[in-house]
């Protein structure tokens, strides 16, 4: 399976060579060790490659929706060589939070859409709170990671264009409860907050819910360096 893993991302890599041309913001920066939480927009299928050979030497899956393992294809893909966490996004999947877990604490890179869908056009979507319960629980660290210009992929292959796609780090935090409970109001400032620290993050045109800045809030965030 290992070799096979390697031939699938080798392909991978030569086809979105081809297709894209991939720019890291100056700013961007992945912790080398230890366990992380990667809170992402979602906007299109292509950003899960991206993301995972972006990510590499460390080892790295994702919370995915559980539809996805209805293909076939993206059943060995996205489960049997990717490892992904199949998640059910209509209730409280407790066994996908207990595989989160066990990955978290084996030193992985997790992946979290916290807008659980994807948009689309790039404007951020309302999050939702599942995010908020692994990280405080864990105390594990949350890595804001975005993107932007996917958006246009369809367009520019019509054309035969390849598309630029931009990737930016933010300030890596944890969730602060100050020893409070996390009632349902609380989670919600939580991922309001989580929510904010992608927008920031983006052009103004990719904010959607959270284009007003003046609205963020770091009631509940403390920021963290790489190895604490």
């Amino acid at each position: 399976m290992r070799i096979i893993e390697k031939l699938v991302t080798f392909i991978i890599k030569i086809l979105l060579h081809v297709l894209c041309k991939v720019v890291l913001d100056p700013g961007y920066k992945v912790p080398e060790i230890g366990p992380v939480i990667i809170a992402a927009n979602h906007i299109s299928f292509l950003e899960v490659p991206l993301m995972y050979i972006l990510m590499k030497p460390r080892k790295v899956t994702a919370l995915v929706k559980a539809e996805s393992w209805k293909s076939p294809f993206s059943r060995i893909l996205l489960g049997n060589l990717w490892k992904g966490i199949p998640i059910n996004r209509e209730s409280t999947d407790m066994n996908a939070f207990r595989q989160a877990e066990r990955v978290l604490g084996a030193d992985f890179f997790l992946g979290i859409a916290p807008e659980g869908t994807r948009s689309g056009d790039g404007r951020l979507r309302k999050g939702r709170s599942g995010i908020v319960t692994i990280a405080a629980r864990l105390n594990i660290p949350i890595l804001p990671l975005v993107h932007y210009g996917v958006e246009e992929f369809r367009n520019n292959i019509r054309k035969l264009k390849r598309t630029k796609i931009t990737f930016k780090t933010g300030k890596m935090f944890k969730i602060n409860t100050g020893g409070k409970a996390i009632t349902n109001s609380i989670r919600g400032e939580m991922i309001k907050e989580i929510m904010y620290q992608l927008a920031q993050q983006l052009p103004e045109k990719y904010r959607g819910e959270y284009s007003n800045l003046s609205k963020k809030t770091e009631k509940y965030i403390t920021y963290v360096e790489a190895c604490e």
